[in-house]
C-alpha cells in the first residue's frame, strides 16, 4: 500500500543483524542480545526519520524479525514498523494517510505537549491532551534514557527516575537544577513495560506537573517567573 492510501503501519527502516545476535539457530528471543541490537537499530533509524525521539509523540514502534523458516534459510534482517497511536494512555493504532517521516519535527501535530491529568485517588488515570494556551496542569518535557540495569533495580529506583525527570524540567524551563525544584514543579513519568525494558527500551517519558494552579502557556524557557518557588 502507498503511504498516501489509508494504512495502519509504515515500515520506516530495514536493517541487518550481525554479531552474536545473528548466530543462533532461531530468530532472537525477547530479551536476547539480538533483540536488543535490533531495538537499538530501530530507535536510531526511526528517531532520525521522525525528527525526534519517537517516544515524544503519539507513535508506536514494533521490531519485526524473520520467521523461523526464513531465519534458517539465512534471513538476518530486522524491520522497524511505526504506527500512529491514539494517545499516551491508549496504544490502539489509528488508521492514517501520509508518511510519518518528519512527524515530530516542525509543527509536529503528533508531539506530546500539554495535558490535564485525570486522577483517581492518588493515581493518574488518564493524561488528557489540551492546548498549551488552555488551562492545564502538566507538560511533556522530554525522554530520559534510563541506565542499563535490571528492570527490578529500575522499578526500585523511583527517586532516581523522579530526579532525572526534574533535571529535564530544569533544562526545558530554564530554571536552576537544585533542591528548589521540588517547590517549582512535580513530576509525572511513564516508563517502559518489563518486556519492552528487556528488549532494550530505556526511554522514560517525563512531564512537569503543577497541581495547585492553572497554567495557560508552555513552560518551555519560562524561567523562574514561569516556574516560581511556591
Amino acid at each position: 500500500t502507498a503511504c498516501t492510501e489509508a494504512h495502519r503501519v509504515e515500515t520506516m527502516h530495514v536493517g541487518t543483524l550481525t554479531g552474536p545476535g545473528a548466530e543462533g539457530a532461531t530468530p532472537p528471543q525477547p530479551g536476547s542480545a539480538g533483540m536488543r541490537a535490533a531495538q537499538t537499530g530501530c530507535d536510531t533509524a526511526v528517531n532520525k526519520a521522525v525528527g525526534a525521539d519517537w517516544r515524544s509523540g503519539r507513535l508506536g514502534l514494533t521490531v519485526v524479525l524473520p520467521s523461523p523458516q526464513a531465519w534458517s534459510g539465512g534471513a538476518r534482517w530486522y524491520r522497524c514498523d511505526v504506527t500512529e497511536i491514539a494517545s499516551i494512555d491508549d496504544t490502539a493504532v489509528d488508521l492514517r494517510t501520509g508518511s510519518l517521516r518528519g512527524a515530530l519535527s516542525g509543527a509536529a501535530p503528533l508531539a506530546y505537549r500539554c495535558f490535564n491529568p485525570k486522577m483517581v485517588k492518588d493515581d493518574i488515570d488518564e493524561m488528557a491532551p489540551v492546548s498549551c494556551t488552555a488551562k492545564h496542569h502538566a507538560e511533556f518535557v522530554g525522554v530520559w534514557q534510563a541506565p542499563d540495569t535490571s528492570y527490578a533495580e529500575f522499578t526500585r529506583s523511583t527517586k532516581r527516575t523522579h530526579r532525572a525527570c526534574q533535571t529535564m524540567i530544569a533544562k526545558y524551563a530554564r530554571v536552576p537544577d537544585n533542591s528548589q525544584l521540588d517547590f517549582r514543579a512535580g513530576t509525572i513519568y511513564y516508563q517502559p513495560y518489563e518486556e519492552e525494558w528487556r528488549n532494550g527500551n530505556r526511554g522514560v517519558q517525563c512531564f512537569l506537573w503543577i497541581s495547585d494552579r492553572n497554567l495557560t502557556r508552555s513552560m518551555r524557557n519560562a524561567g523562574t517567573k514561569g516556574l516560581p518557588v511556591t
